[in-house]
């Protein structure tokens, strides 16, 4: 049970670092 709050936790983080990194990218492109 708990490992499978933890696995859930984690995709939840990865996803939205995903997400911010994407933002990133995209701001950066936009400043060049």
């Amino acid at each position: 049970m708990l490992k499978s709050i933890i696995k859930e936790r984690m995709n939840y983080v990865y996803r939205n670092r995903r997400i911010e990194f994407l933002t990133l990218v995209l701001v950066g492109l936009i400043i060049k």
